[in-house]
């Protein structure tokens, strides 16, 4: 039981990593600073906690 509770969270961390980082990539796109896109992320990452 706890090991696929601890697949599922890991899922969701790699799903949430994956979107994480396809944002940070699509800033950087867009011309926008690094810095920004990395205060973005991590304010994504506390909303999503």
């Amino acid at each position: 039981m706890f090991g696929l509770i601890g697949f599922t969270l890991l899922l969701i961390v790699m799903l949430f990593f994956r979107e994480a980082l396809d944002f940070y990539v699509n800033s950087a796109n867009l011309g926008r600073g690094s810095p920004t896109a990395v205060i973005d992320t991590i304010l994504s990452i506390q909303v999503f906690t």
